[in-house]
């Protein structure tokens, strides 16, 4: 037992400091928000809720998007994404590039965590965009992208937190290999629970609703990763579009 332990304290050299303050930071607002909206808490972290809401008797929806019971769920999915980026899946590639801008790991988690949350916005206003080629009510289209967030959040945690799981008992590229391809799977699942979960407010009929989604949320992604090919940063795309 104790040889296998030293084998996973082996597997990286961290500066703890960092870490500790990262982690920190995470907690914080982790319950911060679990403790001051613990309605909203469930509806973005719970699976059954996930799945099936009962939107005729739910004033979730009614809230803007932009407003902090939305907004700080955002916020931990971009700092537990970005932590999980830089200390474990893509630690050789960020750190060669904090030795090239002379940055610290903390600054590099910085980064990290505005472009992930850069993304997630970039995400939203693409969504927008399309919104206005189908005229639908502002409730639907409100309905539908915290649908969206609450999908990708939820579903790219359990990502991590099985990825990391698999890093923790077998070795890096076991667990690298089952990030990507649950990170795949969710660019599949989404489309689908997007579909069921907001078409009985969608009036233009099923097929329609089906290509949109198509072009809001699958092309999209398929743009992402085609652009991100010539720059050889597929798998890593993939693990926080999958995100």
């Amino acid at each position: 037992m104790f040889i296998y332990l030293l084998q996973i304290l082996e597997k990286s050299v961290y500066d703890f400091d960092t870490i500790l303050i990262s982690a920190l930071i995470i907690t914080f607002v982790f319950t911060y928000y679990k403790t001051n909206y613990p309605f909203f808490f469930k509806k973005y972290f719970h699976l059954k809720y996930i799945l099936y809401s009962s939107y005729e008797e739910d004033y979730f929806y009614r809230f803007s998007l932009f407003s902090f019971v939305h907004i700080i769920p955002i916020i931990i999915y971009s700092l537990i994404i970005s932590f999980f980026c830089l200390y474990v899946f893509l630690k050789d590639e960020i750190s060669t590039f904090l030795i090239v801008f002379k940055f610290n790991l903390l600054l590099g988690w910085i980064i990290l965590f505005f472009i992930c949350l850069f993304y997630i916005f970039l995400r939203i206003y693409i969504i927008k965009l399309f919104f206005l080629f189908f005229n639908q009510t502002g409730k639907l289209k409100n309905i539908f992208l915290i649908n969206f967030i609450r999908i990708t959040i939820f579903f790219s945690l359990i990502n991590i937190f099985f990825s990391y799981l698999f890093y923790t008992l077998f070795s890096f590229d076991i667990a690298y290999s089952f990030f990507i391809f649950l990170g795949l799977f969710i660019i599949l699942l989404r489309p689908v629970l997007l579909f069921y979960n907001t078409k009985k407010f969608y009036t233009s009929g099923s097929t329609k609703f089906i290509f949109f989604i198509l072009f809001s949320d699958f092309l999209p992604i398929l743009f992402f990763l085609y652009v991100s090919y010539y720059f050889d940063l597929s798998k890593e795309i993939i693990s926080i579009i999958g995100a």
